[in-house]
């Protein structure tokens, strides 16, 4: 893995000095090479969700861009030798272990592996930046519980919002 820099300010979490989250955004290609998903932390991958995210990026209107939540991943790396207060930089050594995200991550991998996508499109989708929010200092534990908690509180939208 080549390392990557990100731009973003790293923040404790409450009632921890040892844990820490940042926001930040990650362009298409560079997640693509940094991301690793621990099955020990997320559920089994269901291949049926893939084709809507596809469809999704095959329609996009690239004025306004890609809108999907932000990924949720854990860099279990040490941030402290890796991080520049200064800059607000973050060097990458390690990959960010998938916390939420792994169906679009794998919904925009099956996209850019389709050879029916025009090449101006896959490389707008390859280009665009998506919003990550980087978690430090977790153990496997703290993933996971954090992963129960980012999908057991899920609320879908209401019928009558979608109709408008």
């Amino acid at each position: 893995m080549e390392n990557l820099l990100l731009e973003g300010q790293l923040d404790t979490l409450l009632m921890s000095e040892t844990k820490a989250m940042m926001s930040t955004q990650i362009k298409v290609k560079d997640l693509m090479n940094v991301y690793l998903i621990d099955k020990e932390i997320n559920r089994d991958l269901g291949y049926h969700r893939l084709p809507k995210i596809v469809n999704y990026l095959e329609s996009i209107d690239f004025e306004t861009g890609i809108f999907f939540p932000s990924i949720v991943l854990s860099y279990r790396g040490d941030p402290l030798s890796s991080y520049d207060p200064q800059d607000m930089s973050l060097l990458l050594e390690d990959k960010l272990v998938v916390i939420d995200g792994q169906h679009r991550i794998k919904g925009i991998e099956k996209f850019l592996e389709k050879t029916t996508i025009d090449p101006e499109l896959k490389s707008k989708v390859i280009e665009s930046f998506l919003t990550a929010q980087i978690y430090f200092g977790l153990n496997t534990q703290d993933e996971t519980k954090l992963f129960t908690d980012i999908n057991s509180n899920v609320k879908s939208v209401s019928r009558s919002l979608i109709t408008k």
